[in-house]
């Protein structure tokens, strides 16, 4: 008998089933609640509604999907790209830039089906508006930290809110005066709200304490009309 093993014939070889990527149609569309679109909102601060959209790959939620977003109206994103969650949404905050009137930012990915996907802002005058209005300033940063906008006028009996931007850590509003407006001692990261209504008619500067002068803003508070 020959002692001599041979394989035996028709077995497949031990990993023959390497992993591939994902190979089906992504597509690109707002997310089906909460888009964010077509919000309106005083020229210059942060919309107080974050931008979303859907990925899917063949109709299932594509998460991991990076999002490429841009605006051309002077405004800012939070970041320039996002990835997708376990849903397939990705977000995004968006600084409105500081003209008044209709402005778009875009969020696109190569090759998907409805991309880019188009959102629109309308942006309208700050002021004006007989007191008890609330106007928002984004807090940002890493890696820019800063206030946006960094100037900002209102009336006086209109509340400023320092709203924190997605990522943004590590910050505070702190006034220069030691008084107005009042902050809080402690640094917080996003997500979070600070906020302080004006009664009295000046400009009234501040800054982070974590970040001094390299990181503050002012508020310009006109007296009533």
């Amino acid at each position: 008998m020959d002692g001599n093993r041979h394989p035996r014939p028709g077995r497949g070889r031990l990993g023959s089933d390497p992993q591939t990527e994902p190979t089906g149609q992504l597509a690109l569309a707002t997310a089906p609640s909460k888009s964010g679109d077509d919000q309106t909102q005083t020229a210059g601060p942060l919309l107080g509604s974050p931008l979303r959209v859907l990925v899917t790959r063949d109709e299932v939620p594509a998460a991991g999907a990076t999002v490429r977003w841009t605006t051309q109206d002077g405004g800012s994103l939070g970041d320039p790209t996002t990835v997708a969650d376990d849903n397939g949404i990705a977000s995004n905050d968006w600084t409105l830039g500081d003209a008044v009137g209709d402005q778009t930012a875009e969020a696109s990915i190569e090759g998907a089906e409805g991309s880019p996907i188009t959102f629109t802002a309308h942006a309208i005058l700050g002021g004006g508006g007989g007191g008890g209005e609330t106007a928002i300033v984004a807090v940002s940063g890493p890696p820019n930290n800063k206030f946006s906008p960094a100037t900002i006028t209102i009336n006086i009996g209109e509340t400023v809110t320092w709203r924190w931007a997605t990522g943004a850590v590590g910050h505070n509003v702190t006034p220069d005066n030691g008084t107005i407006p009042a902050g809080e001692a402690n640094l917080f990261s996003a997500p979070h709200d600070d906020s302080y209504t004006f009664t009295q008619a000046g400009t009234y500067t501040y800054h982070c304490a974590a970040h001094g002068p390299a990181m503050s803003g002012t508020v310009v508070v006109e007296p009533a009309s």
